[in-house]
């Protein structure tokens, strides 16, 4: 027998053959339905656990997102309310260091007009940066010289010796690298409408004359000793103040100023704060309206001003100025990098 009747001989075997399916057809559909079933339950729950890993990312990123400063429903209106500033907080004094020197004083000085007194006479504050790169120390108060009218010969001043004209100066005076000291000089005319005597005032440092621009002459002159303008201590609240661009001298100014808590909890202004108004050189101080005691962390609270122009205010640009002062002596200034809110002045 060869291989060939081996092969058919074990294909008619009846021992070798296979039980068929009695009713093939439902069980192949049966099939298919079982399938399909399994297949729509992972898609389900593939989806489910989706939108739960979705909603738990945009919790995560919700907790982690900073609320935006919500404002406070309409303006709390103005009142009438006269206070005074309490003791403002100012930075530590700095312990002396090494004299400053000629070279580290080598910059150009400027001038300031601050104020003018009813007897007509001057007070100008000097700034001299610091242009080492290293902090140093100014005493006392330096010797002025100025051009004598008639020959124009320098001479040296006899001038007498007087305080600081502002709050928060500090003596002896320490100077970081690129920070000003300042000193104070008084300019007092002459006499009966005299011409005047000295003009073209300098500062003598070491052996140098460096003249002073922007000094009026006079007759009579006073220095203050060297100091630095200690900053004062900011509250953490930020202000921001919205005025018209003119107003009339004589007349009532009404702007808007809003304190803005930027911090992830409330902001009690309990004891209420005060606040300093100004316009050029005519400042007022009030009690700020404290109807609302709490300003909620990431909100901000809009507040109504009044100020009255003087009569006499030069026509032209001038400064409104705001300032806050909390009763621990910390303070938030309005528009803080532009030192105010600029209007124009008119007739």
């Amino acid at each position: 027998m060869d291989i060939e009747q081996l092969i058919r001989q074990e294909l008619a075997d009846k021992r070798h053959m296979q039980t068929g399916w009695t009713e093939p057809v439902p069980r192949v559909q049966a099939g298919i339905r079982r399938r399909r079933r399994r297949r729509y339950t992972v898609a389900s729950s593939v989806v489910a656990a989706a939108v739960l890993v979705g909603l738990g990312a945009v919790n995560i990123l919700q907790d982690r997102t900073p609320e935006a400063v919500t404002p406070a429903q309409g303006t709390i209106a103005w009142t009438d309310t006269p206070a005074s500033l309490p003791n403002l907080t100012r930075r530590s004094p700095r312990p002396d260091v090494r004299a400053c020197t000629e070279s580290d004083l080598a910059g150009k000085p400027w001038a300031e007009s601050n104020t003018i007194a009813a007897s007509g006479a001057k007070t100008y504050t000097v700034l001299i940066a610091n242009g080492s790169d290293t902090r140093c120390t100014l005493g006392s108060a330096p010797q002025l010289t100025a051009l004598r009218s008639g020959d124009g010969e320098p001479t040296a001043l006899a001038a007498s010796t007087q305080a600081a004209q502002h709050a928060g100066a500090q003596m002896p005076a320490t100077v970081d690298p690129g920070e000003p000291v300042r000193l104070d000089i008084t300019v007092t005319p002459c006499a009966n409408a005299a011409p005047p005597t000295y003009s073209s005032v300098a500062i003598t440092i070491g052996q140098h004359h460096v003249t002073v621009p922007g000094i009026t002459p006079g007759c009579e002159f006073a220095v203050s000793p060297w100091y630095v303008q200690a900053p004062l201590i900011n509250a953490p609240l930020t202000v921001s103040m919205s005025a018209p661009g003119t107003v009339r001298r004589g007349s009532t100014l009404t702007y808007q100023v809003t304190i803005a808590n930027t911090a992830d909890q409330a902001f009690k202004l309990n004891p209420c704060p005060v606040y300093q108004q100004g316009v050029g050189e005519v400042t007022r101080t009030y009690q700020l309206n404290c109807s609302t005691t709490t300003i909620p962390k990431h909100a901000s609270l809009t507040y109504e001003m009044h100020l009255d122009v003087p009569a006499s205010a030069t026509p032209g640009p001038s400064k409104v100025t705001w300032m806050a002062a909390l009763a621990n002596g910390t303070v938030a200034i309005a528009n803080l990098a532009t030192g105010g809110e600029t209007v124009q002045i008119v007739e």
